[in-house]
């Protein structure tokens, strides 16, 4: 009788073990969905790189809007490669086949592009105008260089 019983639980078990897994599985994003917050995510980066660039072009430094643009960069860079997963390579991503054919030399790109936001981030608290232009073409290039060999042009 408690080996019924032992057996009974365990499948019992097993059961809740087994939905445990699957209902995590259903309720991720598929690839579609994983494109539009990449989407999104990018968007985000180039607003705020954009607001950056007219911070540099202005005479003086609005330390206020370098460290909320530097703050947004510093924080999306962080998880662009989580971005791209395995089977996520639908349309309408613009990324290239390189970024899932080279997954350690596009991680190496978008670290890079971090270091060079967390730089970025560090200068506009620091309000120094010049260190924030510098680290701003050292993000720049960060950028031009993962989308020059990971971006439909």
């Amino acid at each position: 009788m408690n080996r019924s019983i032992l057996r009974a639980g365990l499948a019992a078990l097993a059961v809740v073990v087994a939905a445990g897994l699957v209902v995590p599985a259903a309720l991720a994003d598929g690839p579609a969905d994983i494109v539009d917050k990449r989407i999104k995510q990018m968007k985000k980066m180039r607003t705020a790189m954009t607001g950056m660039k007219q911070v540099v072009a202005e005479s003086a430094l609005d330390k206020a809007k370098a460290e909320d643009f530097s703050n947004t960069v510093a924080t999306e860079s962080k998880v662009v490669v989580t971005l791209f997963p395995a089977g996520s390579n639908v349309a309408p991503t613009e990324a290239l086949p390189a970024v899932w054919d080279k997954p350690a030399d596009f991680k190496a790109a978008a670290d890079k592009a971090t270091a060079a936001a967390d730089a970025m981030l560090a200068a506009a608290k620091s309000g120094d105008m010049g260190k924030v232009k510098e680290t701003y073409e050292a993000m720049r290039k960060a950028c031009d260089g993962c989308h020059d060999n990971f971006l439909k042009n």
